[in-house]
């Protein structure tokens, strides 16, 4: 299955629920293709790391594949990439520094 346009606060809701579905119906690994996927916010990751889950409860997996590389990058910094074990190869390539749980120091000058 593909995914494409933008997965965000406006349609995050729609995409859980068809994912949702080809899971429940096909109850096989199930691989999203991401590469027509343009935009994602903090709701749409959020609608990943859920599929995430609901497939392992049900029997199955959620796979990614074909991920923009700003898509990668902010899986990696939030820690998502370790959920789909298919993106540790593409975010070890990103130079960014995976955050957790600490407070980025601002400097006023």
């Amino acid at each position: 299955m593909t995914v494409q346009g933008e997965m965000d606060i406006a349609t995050a809701d729609q995409a859980y629920a068809y994912i949702r579905d080809v899971i429940d119906e096909l109850r096989v690994p199930v691989s999203v293709d991401l590469a027509g996927l343009t935009f994602c916010d903090a709701r749409g990751l959020g609608v990943l790391a859920r599929l995430a889950c609901y497939a392992g409860r049900e029997g199955g997996r959620l796979r990614l594949t074909s991920p923009r590389p700003p898509l990668v990058k902010i899986m990696r910094i939030t820690g998502l990439d370790e959920v789909f074990p298919e993106l540790a190869s593409l975010a070890t390539q990103s130079p960014s520094p995976r955050v957790r749980g600490r407070r980025a120091a601002v400097h006023q000058g």
